[in-house]
């Protein structure tokens, strides 16, 4: 980097003196403007507020470099890593400002969501399923996060029993919501979620469950409302995005799905989010042989993802691969045996 600036150094000073180290310190000051004494984090976290991820990673672990006993700094690469999609460098991060003294309140419960996130849910069971922290709150937090893991286990008693005892929080109240949905109550997982997603501080991963539940109750509307907050509230969330992006199209709103697509593409082009839309909105223009190729992508990250094998069997049955599209709706119908769109298909391959 002190290369670049060496062009600009006044002719008078000797070739000699010009490569002298403390001739080269000296422009490297002048050139940098004295921003060598700023603190790394408030650097990194300009960085932050400007979107630029990337450049604030480099800063925040400039500042763990040189304090590697900070839990401020490990916190703040934390953030950076988890704004960049690192979810595993970002709970390296916790558990290592956990290990140098922060409080277990605030970052145990975080590395357990930052896991949950990540779907690592063997290990997080693993790990929290008999933890308990001393603040009231933070432990229901804890126990609900262990909670929504067993029930993705399919574990329901074990999910059960680590909410006895707990109180009222919002990700306490998704663990009772999942069991309500994983139970066929799904109005009643929504009016469990109600309150907590009404509110004006309601967490991410609340509203996301919740417009889950909403789409799969036909609510496509207020499944678009809770995702777009749930977007609102984390920005930078690729999943997020992406789900955004299927609620729009769900709710008819092509154009606006279009501009995630386009966002998608842009900051996380072999994502799967970005191939599922790219799939859907280039079916819907007519551009069939592109639609096959993205529901393929799809596949290739999601064997059997029911809307990607529709539109890659609609794709082929169009350019007369009718062995192809037969075999792949069939394996959909045997998965799920109530599926019309698959159903009519299989209609059009055996015409």
């Amino acid at each position: 980097m002190l290369l670049q600036f060496l062009p600009s150094v006044s002719p008078s000073i000797s070739p000699t003196l010009r490569w002298r180290p403390g001739v080269l310190l000296l422009i490297a000051l002048v050139a940098l403007g004295g921003c060598l004494g700023r603190d790394p984090i408030e650097v990194g976290r300009e960085y932050m507020a400007k979107g630029s991820y990337p450049e604030a990673v480099i800063e925040f672990k400039n500042a763990v470099q040189a304090k590697p006993e900070s839990v401020d700094a490990r916190l703040a690469l934390a953030d950076g890593q988890e704004h960049m999609h690192d979810l595993a460098g970002a709970e390296q991060q916790l558990r290592k400002a956990l290990s140098s003294g922060g409080d277990e309140n605030v970052l145990v419960p975080r590395i357990a969501l930052t896991m949950l996130d990540r779907g690592d849910l063997d290990k997080l069971v693993r790990d929290f399923k008999d933890r308990r922290l001393s603040n009231p709150e933070a432990d229901s937090t804890l126990r609900g996060t262990v909670a929504i893991a067993y029930v993705g286990l399919k574990r329901m008693p074990l999910a059960e029993a680590q909410l006895q005892d707990t109180v009222a929080t919002p990700t306490e109240a998704l663990a009772r919501a999942q069991l309500l949905f994983a139970d066929g109550k799904i109005a009643d997982a929504l009016a469990k979620l109600g309150p907590v997603s009404s509110s004006n501080n309601a967490p991410w991963w609340v509203l996301r469950a919740a417009s889950r539940i909403a789409s799969v109750s036909g609510d496509s509307t207020k499944s678009l409302e809770l995702i777009k907050r749930a977007q609102t509230v984390v920005p930078w969330h690729r999943g997020v995005l992406g789900e955004y992006g299927e609620a729009l199209v769900a709710d008819g709103k092509f154009d606006e799905a279009t501009v995630v697509r386009d966002q998608l593409r842009k900051q996380a082009p072999n994502y799967f989010w970005t191939h599922y839309l790219d799939a859907v909105l280039l079916a819907r223009a007519g551009m069939s042989e592109e639609s096959h190729a993205a529901a393929l992508k799809v596949l290739a990250i999601s064997p059997g993802h029911p809307p990607a094998t529709l539109i890659a069997a609609s794709a082929e049955l169009q350019k007369g691969d009718l062995l192809m599209a037969d075999k792949r709706l069939q394996a959909l119908v045997k998965q799920n045996p109530n599926s019309l769109p698959a159903l009519r298909q299989i209609g059009r391959a055996h015409v």
